[in-house]
């Protein structure tokens, strides 16, 4: 009941105020890239962290990679706010492609559409998916100090630890499953598959996009 209470004042506040907000953290990359899973363990190391809302340390959310001045759910715009340190998180872009293909509803790309003129009407939705992931991270890269791999979550903490001078370490990590924020569970999508389906040039830069956080492209 506590956690509803503060989550409905933070909110009148930020709707009620034009003031620019000063937090300690925001996590942005792309939606289903682990961001839900990756705010519950910076609360277990003792952040006031929100998911896609804004508490007093900050947020992890993927809306808040672009400078916008509304965000159609969540936290206060992302021009409205500005934040100590900003990490940029990936996670394995064929499993985010994947399940942006069938999971994001239409006001998720009604706002990625607003702020990526490279996806076009008459992309198909793979390819819409292909162009989120790629313009997205680079967008994110572009505002964050550090880009770290969801995947490899306990050496992501030791470097943000070392940059905000703030030791961040869990309670008991594996008490937080990676799958936490999972909706319809996604098709495997291959690189094969990529290849068959995007251009040749948007397949090659999400591939070397991929290599350069580190994936496999085999």
């Amino acid at each position: 009941m506590c956690y509803y209470i503060f989550l409905f004042l933070a909110l009148s506040s930020q709707l009620c105020s034009q003031e620019v907000l000063d937090r300690y953290i925001l996590v942005t990359g792309c939606a289903r890239s682990g961001t839900r899973y990756t705010a519950y363990i910076l609360r277990d190391c003792g952040l006031d962290v929100g998911h896609e809302w804004m508490f007093p340390d900050g947020l992890t959310s993927w809306l808040m990679a672009t400078d916008c001045s509304e965000c159609p759910w969540g936290a206060a715009p992302s021009s409205n706010t500005k934040f100590q340190h900003i990490f940029h998180q990936v996670r394995d872009p064929l499993k985010v492609i994947a399940s942006v293909y069938i999971n994001e509803p239409p006001e998720s790309w009604e706002f990625i559409c607003l702020h990526l003129p490279q996806i076009k009407e008459t992309d198909t939705l793979l390819v819409k998916c292909a162009k989120y992931w790629y313009y997205w991270n680079l967008m994110a890269e572009k505002k964050a100090e550090y880009t770290f791999r969801v995947e490899d979550i306990e050496k992501a903490l030791r470097v943000m630890s070392f940059k905000m001078k703030r030791e961040l370490t869990p309670k008991d990590l594996s008490a937080f499953a990676k799958n936490i924020n999972t909706r319809e569970t996604p098709p495997d999508l291959t690189w094969g598959t990529l290849a068959e389906s995007l251009p040749y040039s948007l397949f090659y830069d999400v591939q070397m996009m991929a290599l350069r956080y580190g994936y496999s492209i085999d």
